[in-house]
Parts: C-alpha cells; structure tokens; sequence
C-alpha cells in the first residue's frame, strides 16, 4: 500500500494568434502558469512463480484538488476569456508479467491504463523493457 501527494505545474509563454483562413478571431494570450494537486492512494501485488515468471498487478485511486490557471486569453471582439479547471477524480491499474533469463537479466512486457470520466477518461499503453540488474 502507498501513498503521494504532489504538485504538478505547467508554466507557458505568451504569444498571439493572428487571422487566417482557419482561425477568424485575433488572440493574445498572457504568459502563466497552471497548478494542480493530487492526492493518490493505492497498492501493488508481485509474485514469482517459480524460479522464472514474475507478476506484478497495481492499482490505485487519485483525486485533484486546489487546480488553478494562471493563463489567459484577450480575444478580438470576444473578451478576456479565463478558463476553469474543476476537480478531477481516476483510477489507474496495470499489470506486469516479466521472464527472468538469469538472476541478473529480466525481460517485461507490461499494460498500464486511467479509468475515469472526461478529461481523464480511458486510457491504455503498453509496452516491453528489459532490466539488467548488476
């Protein structure tokens, strides 16, 4: 079982958006930065089956919190326009099986996903890795 708690930002320049065939509104956007807070509970379960096959089956459970953004757009004939950015919620999970050649050398293929409402949403990667441990 574990536990994090954390504070990610995302810091962007300003810059301008002129009219074009595909954009009809000019825009300045003021350089600033967005924050969020995340609360994240959750656990994992390894298990070596035999001398040979390891499995490793996490999940978890995080929730945003205090999010704010410090960005901006002036948009011609709009307004100043300022986006909200609400709370969000997801569960994360994954699964590992990897295959232990030597003591030292283990070769993983591994499948990570989110579920959760939108902007989250559902999600799934996978991938493989080979870890040399000396």
């Amino acid at each position: 079982m574990a536990a994090e708690l954390w504070q990610g930002w995302q810091q962007v320049d300003g810059y301008q958006e002129m009219t074009g065939p595909t954009n009809p509104f000019n825009a300045n956007f003021a350089g600033g930065t967005d924050r969020t807070n995340l609360a994240k509970i959750g656990g994992q379960w390894t298990h070596l089956f035999g001398t040979w096959i390891e499995v490793d089956l996490n999940g978890g459970f995080v929730q945003s919190f205090a999010s704010s953004s410090g960005i901006n757009a002036t948009v011609t004939g709009v307004g100043t326009i300022v986006p909200t950015m609400g709370n969000q919620h997801w569960g994360e999970v994954g699964g590992r099986i990897g295959f232990r050649f030597t003591r030292n050398l283990v070769g993983d293929i591994f499948v990570n996903g989110t579920l959760g409402p939108s902007p989250v949403g559902n999600t799934v990667h996978g991938g493989a890795g080979l870890r040399l441990n000396f």
